[in-house]
């Protein structure tokens, strides 16, 4: 609500600024000078009309704000509550009754049978034996015979013997007095190198032929004879006792279970539904009228401060010579001193 209030007293200045034939304001050029005077540079006159500036001034203005009220409406007032409630519900109950049905039982019963024992009787009886004697018997088998071989053969063997071989190498040598050194003057007590030839003994490697044996074995077949025992098999008659199975029959009584169906009392349980009547908590709703507080918003009128823009004609100014290049009239642009 500010924002307007503040919007409206912006829109009364600029129709207020507008109102004046001859006032220009926020560096405008009025509509009753066509000359083109620029009134941009504050506190100066020119033949066009006087300059003005914007002042803010406080003024008092009312403003619709919102404010949050409550009153009291009808309402109504739930409450949940345990309430016993009876109730009726079944119950089955079991009840034990006397029925005639059909059993079968097994009745025990003697009945005689035959049957077949299988005994075991020794007797005589001429069978084949087998008699078994060993005899030498010469068994010719094969061989190889590893045969070793002694072969000369020449080979090739290195001897090392040192031969003196000349080396030309570099070595110091120190003067204690004073003078060159091959030529090279280096002062008193000073070492020089020079370039000596040495005979040095260096192995080499000399070959020369020697005859060596070399022995190879060489695998010969030969064949030998091997006495070995072999037995010998003679089947004879003789008398020996043996056991035979001889079937005796025999007679005898078991005990024989016979199936027979007979009529039976016998207990049988059965279900029947019982009605029973009880209590139970139940949660019901209960509403009651009352008052209640109902919040609302209501605009209430209220009294603020504001600042409003007003136009203050600027004093005159005083002539100086200043500003080359800008006339005192509402003509272009000229040099020298505003008049």
């Amino acid at each position: 609500m500010t924002r307007r209030v503040l919007a409206l007293a912006v829109f009364g200045a600029a129709v207020l600024l507008v109102d004046s034939g001859d006032a220009q304001a926020f560096g405008k050029r009025s509509s009753g000078c066509n000359s083109g005077c620029n009134s941009g540079i504050s506190g100066y006159a020119t033949s066009c009309g006087p300059s003005y500036t914007v002042s803010y001034v406080d003024q008092v203005v009312d403003v619709q704000q919102p404010v949050w009220k409550s009153r009291k409406v009808d309402g109504v007032a739930v409450e949940y509550k345990e309430v016993k409630e009876p109730f009726t519900y079944w119950v089955n109950t079991p009840v034990k009754t006397k029925q005639k049905v059909k059993v079968c039982q097994l009745i025990e019963s003697k009945v005689p049978f035959d049957y077949v024992v299988n005994e075991m009787v020794q007797v005589k009886d001429k069978v084949k034996v087998c008699q078994v004697t060993w005899a030498d018997r010469d068994v010719p088998y094969s061989y190889m015979e590893p045969v070793v071989t002694k072969t000369p053969t020449k080979r090739t063997v290195y001897d090392t013997v040192c031969v003196p071989t000349p080396v030309t190498c570099t070595v110091p040598v120190y003067m204690p007095s004073c003078g060159g050194c091959g030529g090279c003057y280096t002062g008193c007590g000073s070492v020089c190198y020079t370039t000596v030839t040495r005979t040095v003994m260096r192995p080499t490697l000399v070959p020369r032929d020697i005859v060596v044996d070399v022995y190879s074995c060489n695998y010969v077949p030969r064949n030998g004879v091997n006495k070995v025992k072999v037995p010998v098999e003679n089947w004879v008659d003789q008398d020996v006792l043996v056991w035979k199975c001889v079937p005796k029959p025999m007679k005898g009584e078991r005990i024989v279970c016979t199936p027979t169906w007979i009529d039976q009392d016998i207990d049988v349980w059965t279900c029947q539904p019982v009605e029973q009547k009880g209590e139970r908590l139940v949660c019901k709703r209960f509403e009651t009228p009352t008052k209640v507080d109902q919040p609302y918003c209501e605009w209430v009128t209220v009294k603020t401060t504001v600042k409003v823009p007003v136009l203050v004609p600027c004093a005159p100014p005083v002539p100086t010579c200043g500003y080359v290049g800008y006339s005192a009239g509402c003509g272009g642009f000229s040099g020298g001193c505003c008049r």
